[in-house]
């Protein structure tokens, strides 16, 4: 699902972003992968936004397991987000972006996938010090680790 995300965001291709992927296999969740994509596709892209031209950003996706949650992190190197914005960031038409990019639902739809799959979207940030958006969901029952 990340693989496909990142193909879909075609971030590889983008000589001003480094795109890091980390994480070792992981066990599969019940969920829509086409949905989990979706959600991916946003964070990549938003955090690409984010970074703007910096010559040095840097985009890193890492997968993990944690307990019985599948973790998926997507973290970058902007400007970070204000702590005033982030009790909003989830919230539907909110956005810091002119009005002709983007309609601010990226992240609530994001959001609204991942808790319907159970799961859960976070954000940690410090501003001036990047974002790093945290999925967290259940490991689907006597799952091995895939690759």
């Amino acid at each position: 699902v990340v693989d496909e995300a990142l193909r879909l965001a075609a971030l590889q291709r983008d000589a001003t972003v480094l795109v890091e992927r980390r994480g070792g296999p992981v066990p599969r969740v019940l969920a829509s992968p086409e949905r989990l994509v979706q959600v991916l596709l946003n964070l990549f892209l938003n955090a690409k936004q984010a970074l703007g031209d910096r010559r040095d950003g840097v985009i890193e996706t890492e997968t993990a397991l944690e307990g019985d949650h599948v973790v998926i992190r997507v973290r970058d190197n902007g400007p970070g987000i204000a702590p005033e914005i982030q009790q909003r960031i989830f919230d539907p038409f909110f956005t810091t972006r002119p009005p002709d990019a983007g309609t601010g639902l990226g992240l609530s739809i994001a959001f609204d996938i991942v808790r319907e799959h159970g799961g859960t979207l976070e954000l940690s940030s410090k501003h001036g010090f990047g974002a790093c958006f945290t999925v967290r969901l259940a490991a689907a029952p006597g799952e091995a680790p895939v690759g």
